[in-house]
């Protein structure tokens, strides 16, 4: 039948995922390898021996750990060290849900993520997330957001530039809407020109530099513009020339110039001094999804124990 597509074809193996056993300290229902504290089931030291082995014939570049709570295995850290040691990438994906209903988690855990509870709140989320990474590099994704292609690349040579502390990628809203377009372009001229890249840019840094800092402040609005301010008194932040894909629903359901105004009105507020928690009202108020800040993802980018 014709289409009018292009035909899938496939471009070869990137990706290397390995499942270290069912141990985990947590029981969930929604876990995709029914894992659990009573599950005795771990990858021995001779079975990863064997997947390094056909890593290092293969040209896959990354390898990503999976299982119930793959820091468990008494070999976790054996098997970080050797992956490193045949110079090959080693992820880690954090989903801090805050109970969400929709069938994110079963989503998310069916594709390997290591999925943590947390209250409702974004800011103490991604904190929690980023405690539980053993990566020396952290991501934070919004959970309406998609990373670009190559996204790994991009973050580690960005953070390897000197005087750099922190990094961010252009924003793109997942839409055909020409007024998009213009809203893309006046926040990408701000991140890169004013160095103050937001939350749904995808902002990543060194886990060492985000403890030292604080992480992110208990603030109900505006966690991520704060941080960013701490990080610039450390360094430079740099923009990197990739785009994500965030959702276009926030701008969809006001209007994109009416969004666009409430959002500046929030920043106005906060460098005036209104409290967080009057713009967080005010905020939830004028979009009306006071959820539209609970959710978040945390991706660490190459995993330590």
């Amino acid at each position: 039948m014709e289409s009018g597509l292009h035909p899938l074809r496939a471009t070869g193996v990137e990706v290397l995922q390995v499942n270290v056993g069912k141990v985990c300290n947590q029981s969930c229902r929604h876990c995709h390898v029914e894992a659990g504290p009573n599950r005795t089931e771990a990858m021995t030291r001779e079975t990863m021996q064997w997947c390094l082995e056909a890593l290092s014939k293969s040209d896959i570049r990354v390898l990503d750990i999976t299982g119930g709570a793959p820091e468990l295995n008494p070999n976790f850290r054996w098997l970080v060290e050797q992956a490193r040691r045949l110079g090959r990438e080693v992820l880690e994906t954090i989903v801090v849900d805050a109970g969400s209903e929709d069938g994110t988690v079963g989503l998310a855990a069916a594709h390997g993520a290591r999925i943590i509870r947390a209250a409702r709140c974004r800011a103490r989320q991604m904190n929690v997330g980023a405690a539980a990474a053993r990566g020396p590099l952290l991501l934070f994704l919004h959970a309406d957001t998609r990373l670009p292609q190559g996204f790994e690349e991009h973050i580690r040579s960005t953070l390897g530039r000197p005087a750099v502390v922190a990094g961010a990628f252009e924003l793109g809203i997942d839409s055909p809407m020409r007024s998009l377009r213009i809203i893309e372009t006046g926040a990408n001229f701000r991140a890169r020109w004013l160095h103050v890249p937001y939350g749904d840019q995808g902002l990543f840094m060194r886990a060492s530099v985000f403890h030292s800092v604080g992480g992110f402040p208990d603030l109900p609005i505006m966690e991520d513009f704060e941080l960013v301010r701490r990080l610039r008194r450390r360094g430079r932040i740099v923009i990197v020339h990739a785009r994500v894909a965030t959702s276009p629903r926030r701008w969809q359901r006001l209007g994109p110039w009416r969004t666009t105004w409430t959002n500046q009105m929030i920043v106005l507020g906060y460098y005036l001094g209104v409290s967080p928690g009057r713009l967080a009202k005010w905020y939830c108020g004028g979009q009306g999804a006071a959820a539209e800040k609970a959710k978040a993802g945390l991706a660490p980018v190459g995993r330590q124990d």
